[in-house]
């Protein structure tokens, strides 16, 4: 996998004074994707923004108490945003190896989503007691954390609503390398939360696809480069003795086409991505595709335009 920047300046971070401690709640299903789509456009959801006090800061260190264990990640919130009405969030996972911070300079998306006062987060990922396995890194399946990743990204997420005036409908993920396989795990497990997510750098592996069971459809754009000699385009074991095994950028394509109901055959898009379009509620899977390309951060300039033209069902916001 990627190893990721682990640098941190003290100088720049700003420490929270407190823990914010949550905890997720269940999420009660629409009866039917009907009536998820139906309820997505006829009844958006009103947010209050006022008591949110959280004000435009370049990085601000926070944490959660996620089973006992402090977990940590970085905010940042862009001077465009006002706080009088709710923003998107974006959560940008980093690679194995890596930090938030590491994540937070490399990102592509920042430099799109900040002129529109979206707020994004860069949360920490945690180290495998096998020491034949990589880290810090995310829970995947066989690899690379031994906490639950899930859990601690709905009790982030749960912390910044708190403090800022978030826009429930509109929570997005992506991520590179690691971050990318966590970004397609939480679209899995995370769809009552996530309206689309847009991973990089790694697919599904076949632990985590065979449990694989969204609550909804879901939108999904994967970039991908032919020539990924860290997760190798073509999928299969991952060569790094950590128990993963890749279903590969077509394996993936394919797989998102099945679990979303899409029907009739790719087609390739203005970016020339292959795409499914006519999929259930309204959702597309994508595969962006470089040829020659190597391990390397999703394009930004394609993938914020893709992710904010979806909302989560208001059906499923609590």
């Amino acid at each position: 996998m990627e190893r990721g920047t682990n640098t941190t300046s003290s100088a720049t971070v700003a420490q929270s004074s407190n823990d914010v401690v949550k905890s997720s709640s269940s999420v009660e299903a629409p009866t039917s994707s009907e009536e998820a789509k139906s309820s997505a456009s006829q009844d958006p959801i009103t947010v209050d923004c006022s008591g949110k006090t959280a004000k435009p800061v370049q990085k601000q260190q926070m944490s959660v108490t996620v089973d006992g264990k402090k977990r940590t990640f970085l905010l940042h919130i862009p001077d465009a945003y006002k706080g009088d009405k709710p923003v998107p969030l974006v959560v940008d996972y980093h690679p194995v190896m890596g930090n938030g911070e590491g994540q937070y300079n490399g990102t592509t998306y920042k430099s799109q989503t900040d002129p529109e006062g979206v707020i994004s987060l860069y949360p920490d990922g945690t180290k495998s007691a096998d020491s034949r396995k990589m880290g810090p890194g995310w829970n995947v399946g066989p690899c690379c954390s031994d906490d639950d990743d899930v859990k601690f990204s709905r009790a982030m997420i749960d912390a910044v609503k708190e403090i800022a005036c978030i826009d429930p409908q509109r929570i997005y993920a992506t991520g590179f390398s690691m971050g990318g396989g966590m970004s397609n795990h939480v679209a899995c497990f995370m769809s009552d939360v996530f309206a689309a997510v847009a991973p990089a750098g790694m697919d599904l592996n076949t632990t985590n696809s065979a449990k694989c069971n969204p609550e909804r459809p879901i939108s999904v754009i994967n970039f991908r480069g032919t020539n990924d000699g860290t997760c190798r385009y073509q999928g299969g074991d991952s060569g790094f003795n950590d128990g993963l095994n890749f279903l590969g950028a077509k394996g993936t394509f394919e797989f998102w086409k099945e679990k979303n109901g899409c029907t009739g055959s790719a087609t390739k898009n203005a970016n020339g991505c292959d795409e499914y379009s006519n999929c259930k509620d309204g959702v597309k899977v994508v595969l962006c595709t470089k040829q020659g390309g190597g391990h390397e951060q999703g394009d930004g300039k394609i993938g914020w335009p893709f992710l904010k033209q979806f909302t989560l069902p208001a059906s499923f916001v609590k």
